[in-house]
């Protein structure tokens, strides 16, 4: 099937799915990708760009395509969908001049119409581009979470990582964080790293408790995953790179235990482990990723954003927008470029993404779907048997130790 024929089969699939009244309830999550940094890290993979290169018409050109696309998109599936979260990512939306970051973000609540019950609105932002002004800008545009990316409070590691110096261990961090507990008022969010090559269990409890003490709602816990063609990997040579790629971890022994150190922290510290890589405290969870992670419909906008959408018949359909912002400004048409996943394969996708969670997944739903459910069931029951997962109800969950080698546990499954 082309492309064309493919969006029209998926866009008139989403209007004829179920009644007004059904079709209205079903939430919808909006991502919009801001490709600017001012500069890249070493071990980034995502789309990014350094905005020193980018003239202020540029600038504004991406950002008008992005609301221009996004307004298509909405009024494509309002029909069918009530929005329920935004997310801001990136990049670092931030770095953007706040005239042009509040032609953004009023031109998203305009699209979305003002008055819309969001359940949540997060912004990314690294701690250099963060001052009260910007904080205010924020919460003016009806912006209700804040991510930080701090991935590391101390220089040496954030060295070893090719980290740009974003207001580091010894610079205005403290500060940045300060300012954020005494002046915003809707959640916010922590970003850390572990598994960075050299690092010890020490290191890791050490960031986990500079980063607790500055007391934010959520705090995501990352393992270093070396990107092929990044400076990170290129740097570490194909050999480092491999062994990440497989192992997830550089330094098997070292970066495993500081994973595990850290991980064991932020529980110990009150944070529940609701996904492998993000803890929170009650209620203060992340409902845009809790979207993704069970396969729920979203609208991507911006150079590599993707949008999925779920046909009736459980197969997804998604979108792509082109990854540079010379290829995202020529794009044609409301939607990017198509590719369909068939209901087997997004049950299975479904296993893959619902194990990382602490909810798990009702083995009922995806099971049906699957033309390898008897081995697949065999490879649960082995699981079980081992004490890597649990299987109650017939909602299958991994154990502490089942998530320490969730990577392993997924090959087998594959």
């Amino acid at each position: 099937m082309n492309r064309s024929a493919a969006v029209t089969r998926a866009l008139s699939d989403m209007h004829h799915a179920a009644r007004p009244t059904e079709r209205r309830a079903k939430p919808l999550g909006i991502y919009v990708h801001v490709p600017w940094c001012r500069a890249r890290c070493d071990y980034c993979g995502f789309v990014s760009l350094t905005i020193a290169a980018a003239t202020p018409g540029r600038l504004r050109a991406v950002i008008e395509q992005t609301l221009s696309l996004l307004d298509q998109r909405v009024a494509t599936v309002a029909p069918t969908h009530r929005i329920d979260t935004v997310y801001v990512g990136g990049g670092t939306p931030t770095v953007l001049p706040h005239a042009l970051l509040r032609r953004l973000l009023d031109g998203i609540a305009d699209r979305l119409g003002r008055r819309t019950a969001l359940r949540e609105w997060t912004v990314e932002a690294n701690p250099d581009t963060i001052d009260a002004s910007t904080l205010e800008l924020l919460a003016d545009c009806g912006v209700t979470r804040l991510s930080v990316g701090v991935q590391s409070f101390q220089s040496r590691l954030l060295q070893v990582i090719g980290r740009c110096r974003v207001a580091g261990a010894d610079g205005a961090l403290p500060e940045v964080l300060d300012l954020i507990g005494r002046s915003w008022s809707g959640q916010w969010s922590l970003d850390l790293i572990t598994s960075i090559p050299g690092m010890s269990p020490a290191e890791a409890r050490l960031d986990v408790r500079r980063a607790c003490e500055a007391g934010p709602h959520h705090i995501s816990l990352y393992d270093l995953s070396l990107e092929p063609g990044t400076r990170l990997a290129n740097r570490l040579g194909r050999a480092g790179a491999t062994s990440a790629a497989a192992d997830g971890a550089t330094v098997a022994g070292v970066c495993t235990a500081s994973a595990t150190a850290a991980a064991r922290e932020l529980e110990r510290r009150g944070y529940r482990r609701y996904e492998i890589s993000n803890y929170a405290i009650a209620g203060c969870e992340c409902r845009h990723n809790q979207n993704y992670w069970t396969l729920g419909d979203y609208i991507g906008v911006g150079p590599s954003a993707v949008s999925a959408i779920r046909r009736p018949e459980g197969g997804i359909v998604r979108y792509s927008d082109a990854a540079t912002a010379e290829g995202f400004l020529n794009q044609s048409g409301p939607w990017g470029t198509a590719e369909e996943s068939s209901p087997a394969e997004a049950a299975f996708e479904r296993l893959m993404v619902g194990l990382r969670t602490a909810e798990g997944v009702s083995l009922s739903e995806v099971m049906p779907l699957l033309a390898e459910r008897a081995e697949v069931r065999q490879v649960f029951e082995r699981w079980s048997d081992q004490g890597l997962a649990t299987i109650e109800a017939e909602v299958i969950c991994m154990t502490r130790r089942g998530w320490d080698l969730l990577d392993s546990c997924l090959r087998d499954l594959l």
